[in-house]
């Protein structure tokens, strides 16, 4: 009767075994499912005071997309742009593949109007950000040099 339940014990453990071992195969092989773009941003600051949330002409943005697949087979973040509510959206740059939670891509608006961009990584669905209002702007040099201007960089909406 001993050898019986030995017998039985390491069926069960050699059936417990394989199942656990079957599911890590299959974690280890599955890209992630869900690979996307979960949030598009601008992180360079807008206009300020009375022209807070207003971007400017002639000055250069940073747009980041948050994705949750950067691995080494990670699908590529394409970024897209649009102006006045229009049908037809122009790149913005080339397609990105993602080292990092974050990838960014340059925005330098060259009209005023409602502007919108939206990324997606790979066919995934497409992530938006909310209408962005371009307004006439002045961006400070950045010069670089041994004196450091106030304002260096900064953006400057003079037409809202």
């Amino acid at each position: 009767m001993e050898n019986d339940m030995s017998m039985y014990g390491k069926r069960f453990l050699l059936a417990a075994s394989a199942m656990v071992g079957v599911g890590a195969a299959g974690l280890m092989m599955a890209a992630p499912a869900s690979a996307a773009v979960t949030e598009v941003s601008i992180t360079t600051p807008s206009g300020f005071g009375s022209v807070a949330d207003t971007y400017g002409t002639g000055c250069e943005y940073e747009v980041a997309a948050t994705v949750n697949d950067y691995s080494e087979s990670a699908a590529d973040v394409e970024f897209e742009v649009t102006n006045n509510g229009g049908t037809t959206w122009t790149d913005l740059g080339s397609a990105a593949t993602p080292t990092e939670a974050t990838v960014t891509e340059s925005w330098a608006p060259s009209d005023r109007g409602v502007y919108q961009i939206r990324a997606r990584q790979g066919a995934t669905a497409w992530q938006y950000t909310a209408n962005l209002t371009v307004g006439t702007g002045f961006q400070v040099p950045n010069y670089g040099g041994s004196v450091e201007l106030p304002f260096a960089g900064t953006c400057f909406i003079l037409q809202p």
